[in-house]
């Protein structure tokens, strides 16, 4: 909860820049060392000013690993509207951080899974970029929840799968092409 947006990519919150939004939890990808994507990753960022060295829409320890997920969590379902804003904003935020590496090109950012956590239960999101705006779009069932084992596995069955399946086939690709300019042949 301290690695905050950088101010230039924070969507404006009431027209206040000094409460950007930020979620609790992100889970980031975390290059091979000495791969084709690290290298790019690395290369990217050399020509960002020492403000903006990052991949992501923050600062922290995490700016050569790109954020795959984002997590916000809440005690109860009666905060589900600003559980929703935090992680639209903070999406939001990475995907301007995104946008600034090709100024040029009308870069339009995947969809971006998020989770938000309210209590026990556990929701699917997806941040979907429209260009002026991003759409957040609830999967229709809760995807687990920290009550029982059962609930426990089938939140991790899709971490697992957004993880495992997810950012392999639809994020990494997208990564690599449209951010890092990367073709088939460099992957």
């Amino acid at each position: 909860t301290s690695a905050n947006p950088i101010p230039d990519f924070a969507p404006l919150y009431k027209d206040d820049p000094s409460g950007p939004k930020i979620v609790d939890f992100s889970i980031n990808l975390v290059p091979t060392r000495g791969s084709s994507l690290e290298s790019a990753i690395h290369t990217l960022l050399l020509h960002e000013p020492p403000q903006f060295l990052s991949i992501n829409q923050t600062l922290n320890e995490a700016y050569k690993k790109p954020a795959v997920v984002s997590i916000e969590t809440n005690k109860g379902f009666y905060e589900e509207e600003d559980a929703r804003f935090k992680l639209g904003m903070w999406t939001a935020a990475w995907q301007n951080r995104v946008a600034a590496f090709r100024p040029r090109e009308k870069l339009v950012c995947t969809p971006l899974p998020g989770l938000i956590v309210f209590g026990h239960e556990w929701w699917l999101y997806w941040v979907v970029d429209q260009d002026t705006a991003v759409d957040i779009i609830q999967f229709p069932i809760s995807i687990g929840c920290t009550r029982t084992v059962t609930g426990c596995y089938r939140s991790l069955a899709v971490i697992r799968y957004l993880l495992g399946v997810w950012t392999p086939e639809a994020f990494l690709p997208w990564l690599r092409e449209k951010v890092l300019g990367l073709n088939k042949e460099e992957e």
